[in-house]
């Protein structure tokens, strides 16, 4: 006969599996919906993800040639799913990926892809990923640099930038490749190689006895190698997009760190270029460290190390946020190389809901009034690039027809400048016929204006 000590056992683990299972199920963070707005509502994104915030991404209104556009850029390092809005069957896109870490060398770029008219489906959920920039590292090997990650959008993906070389580890290869640690000459085993159609690899030392470090490959270009003793290697340049609406570079290669042991900071004269060293301050006329390149590249650090606190006066800088900028390196015996920077993913698209109205139609100072023969200025506010006609008594204004609204997002003036040849009650209105997106023609509520006698005659 059982004793009924199983039964028991077995109802105890049960339990104990179940509360596992809770403390496990409550631990999962749920992914949220988030809705951007440009700020009026005339372009918003629904976002869904774990753990975003509304400042994860943004969501602005841009004008370019006469066309309204919203431009959503998610910032954070995250994964995303965006809903495609509905009417939108295309988008741009940047996509970036982080930039790596410095070590000695530099850190490479992050690889910089970008497109027009990429099909998509309305209404349909497209998932995002931007990729975080790799971890600084050192000189020597006390903590290695670390590759930036991937950043994606739908089938695209950007690979992130190689880590910079140092005493103990290989750069790392990626997008654009890490440059080469400090003594190390061979153009190809030191530095990071590069990934054909996104990025460049890494430069190296110049020389084997106390040659600074290569800097990283850009999404442009070749990391550079320093050209005398000591001093490093620029950081390759990046590629730049218009996308947002103004003219930024990605993808910039981090600096290599100096090779010196003066304890103090190092670099060139600007006259002769001659190498000295500043023991006082880090302010040199040309940083002995190497320049990032251009797209958010760190600055490699110019303090030859050797001896006291590690890190005190290192001055690598980390790769730029939201650039793929890849992070600067220091000296041998240093550590502090600088972080890559996170990555971004841009989408464009038509703004479609922008309403096509007058914000406002007047005259000058809200008058309602009007002097014969005396010039008066007619101001119209339209919510779209267009050129306004102004009518008075149904006849345009001479010199007011097509008059080009300057402006962006859905804020247009446009004047005309008015002499009144008749007295008594007139009515005025205008005409705003778009220049682009998706407006076409509309009126203005018509105002009616009072012109009275000038109170001195002539």
């Amino acid at each position: 006969m059982h004793s009924g000590r199983p039964l028991i056992r077995i109802k105890s683990r049960a339990l104990i599996f179940m509360l596992a299972i809770s403390a496990t199920y409550v631990s999962v963070p749920s992914a949220s919906a988030l809705t951007y707005s440009d700020g009026s509502g005339n372009c918003q994104a629904v976002v869904t993800g774990t753990g975003i915030t509304s400042s994860s991404a943004e969501v602005t209104l841009i004008t370019v040639s006469s066309t309204d556009y919203c431009v959503v850029k998610f910032k954070d390092a995250k994964s995303y799913v965006l809903t495609i809005p509905n009417s939108i069957t295309t988008v741009d896109y940047l996509v970036v990926g982080g930039g790596g870490g410095g070590g000695s060398g530099g850190g490479g770029g992050g690889g910089v892809l970008q497109g027009t008219s990429y099909s998509v489906t309305a209404g349909s959920n497209y998932n995002i990923t931007v990729g975080a920039g790799g971890t600084g590292g050192s000189g020597g090997g006390v903590t290695n640099a670390t590759n930036g990650g991937s950043s994606t959008f739908a089938t695209i993906t950007s690979l992130g930038g190689g880590a910079g070389a140092q005493g103990n580890q290989s750069a790392g290869s990626g997008a654009s490749g890490g440059g080469g640690r400090y003594d190390c000459t061979d153009v190809n085993s030191c530095p990071g190689a590069g990934t054909l159609g996104q990025g460049f690899k890494g430069g190296t030392s110049s020389f084997g006895g106390y040659g600074g470090a290569g800097g990283g490959g850009g999404a442009s270009e070749v990391g550079k190698s320093g050209n005398i003793n000591h001093v490093a290697g620029a950081g390759g340049n990046g590629l730049s997009s218009s996308i947002t609406g103004t003219s930024i570079s990605y993808g910039g290669g981090g600096g290599g760190g100096i090779n010196d042991n003066s304890n103090a900071f190092c670099g060139r004269r600007t006259s002769g270029l001659a190498y000295y060293c500043n023991g006082t301050n880090s302010t040199l006329e040309i940083n002995g460290g190497g320049t990032g390149g251009s797209g958010g590249g760190g600055q490699g650090s110019s303090f030859g190390f050797s001896g006291g606190t590690q890190g005190q006066y290192e001055n690598a800088t980390a790769g730029t946020a939201n650039t793929g900028g890849g992070g600067g390196g220091v000296d041998p015996e240093d550590i502090g190389g600088g972080a890559g920077g996170t990555g971004v993913v841009v989408i464009r698209y038509l703004a479609t809901n922008i309403p096509a109205v007058f914000n406002s139609f007047g005259l000058a100072g809200s008058a309602t009034s009007a002097t014969y023969r005396t010039a008066i200025t007619i101001n119209a506010e339209v919510s779209f690039a267009s050129k306004v006609t102004f009518r008075v008594n149904g006849i345009v204004v001479p010199g007011c027809k097509n008059r080009l609204a300057i402006g962006s997002g859905s804020i247009y003036t446009s004047t005309c400048t008015w002499k009144p040849s008749k007295r008594g009650g007139i009515t005025i209105t205008a005409t705003a016929t778009a220049t682009g997106g998706s407006a076409s023609v509309i009126s203005s509520t018509p105002i009616r204006v009072q012109v009275n006698n000038r109170t001195l005659a002539r």
